[in-house]
């Protein structure tokens, strides 16, 4: 999945999908998975820690 992003955490809130769970979406289709979509892999992201959805106020924000 990091290969997607250079490595790099997305910082950014208040989204379900992105052009980055799009495009991962769309390579795993490629592989034969049926039945994954995007918000499915943008919820992965998130829990995998390549993306950081915690507003800037809260603790759970600091970037590393």
């Amino acid at each position: 999945m990091w290969r997607f992003t250079g490595r790099h955490v997305i910082y950014e809130t208040g989204m379900t999908t992105s052009p980055l769970s799009d495009a991962i979406a769309a390579d795993l289709k490629t592989y034969g998975m049926r039945f994954i979509g995007t918000t499915i892999v943008y919820a992965y992201l998130q829990s995998i820690g390549v993306i950081n959805a915690h507003e800037p106020g809260c603790f759970l924000h600091r970037e590393r």
